[in-house]
């Protein structure tokens, strides 16, 4: 947040066998929110907290797949800058670099492939690409119901109309909005049960899950109604500065969200795909029918997309 230097943990997997000329490409994979503790880095798990069924396809497609567990969580530690998209950005394209260390025959081209906070991290990363890391090739990111504008949660939380799925994530929104406003009160945001037990909200494992799931249906409207007009305006502005798209891309997106997803809105989603189209980015967008923030199958899209762009084809566009 400060543009200090910090230590950032991560997993990397090589496809068995020999590399073709020129070395195998790289995907740095955003995964979803897990928390936003140590404890909740996705490469401290065998299962990878569930994204191990995202690294085995990339690694039938060829892929040097890498995926960083963000600044904050995993064996690093320190604080996770929830929903800052600098630094996701900077940490997927950091995995990319790691990667190419870890494993020298590696070509420079690389990928982005994220869902939900990942989408937006992906979607950071292409914007950030040509800035950051000049020395690599960056050929495309998908983003997959991606968390890139989320500036209407505030007006839905004074209003009292957020769906319990967005009422859940709120204890994260908040989370980060304390480290990018310090000195913000979570009280003024969260009450109830949202309020009297924050490290389940937050958890990432164990048998706390179970309660939360428990509890999450008991949660009411006013759950999450900040505490003044004042509040919500803070929680509005730091929302609003984060939103994607902020500049033009570094390569061609490919965006996938279901029309049913009560967590990230279609709309939301539909509205910053206009806005990259309206910087010139190349953009395709696919909505699936009656799918869900949790339930999205980006289907054979994905892998389709992801080879041709690292094949240098021209990307399609929905612009």
């Amino acid at each position: 947040m400060d543009g200090s230097s910090t230590v950032v943990s991560g997993v990397v997997f090589v496809p068995e066998g020999d590399p073709p000329p020129g070395g195998r490409s790289v995907v740095t994979v955003g995964h979803g929110t897990t928390g936003v503790t140590a404890e909740c880095g996705p490469s401290m798990y065998p299962n990878l907290l569930g994204y191990a069924s995202t690294i085995v396809p990339l690694m039938k497609l060829g892929f040097v797949a890498v995926m960083t567990d963000y600044q904050g969580l995993g064996p690093a530690g320190g604080i996770n800058p929830y929903l800052d998209p600098n630094t996701s950005a900077f940490n997927l394209i950091d995995g990319v670099r790691a990667a190419r260390e870890m494993v020298p025959d590696t070509s420079g081209k690389w990928a982005g492939l994220g869902v939900s906070i990942g989408g937006q991290a992906t979607w950071a990363a292409a914007e950030l690409s040509g800035f950051y890391a000049p020395e690599l090739n960056f050929v495309g990111s998908v983003a997959l119901a991606p968390a890139a504008d989320l500036s209407k949660l505030a007006d839905l939380a004074q209003s009292e109309w957020l769906t319990h799925e967005q009422q859940i994530m709120m204890s994260y929104v908040v989370s980060g909005l304390t480290i990018a406003r310090p000195g913000t009160d979570p009280g003024n945001y969260l009450h109830g049960a949202l309020a009297s037990n924050s490290a389940m909200w937050l958890a990432c494992a164990g048998p706390v899950l179970k309660e939360r799931g428990e509890q999450a249906s008991r949660l009411n409207p006013a759950d999450t109604l900040p505490n003044s007009d004042e509040a919500g305006a803070v929680l509005r502005d730091w929302l609003i500065s984060i939103a994607l798209p902020q500049r033009p891309a570094g390569g061609p997106l490919l965006v996938i969200n279901g029309d049913a997803d009560q967590t990230i809105r279609p709309q939301w989603v539909q509205e910053a795909v206009d806005n990259a189209c309206a910087f010139g980015d190349s953009v395709q967008h696919i909505v699936r029918a009656g799918q869900t923030h949790n339930n999205l199958d980006p289907g054979s899209e994905t892998a389709v997309w992801l080879q041709a762009r690292f094949r240098g084809e021209s990307p399609p566009s929905d612009c």
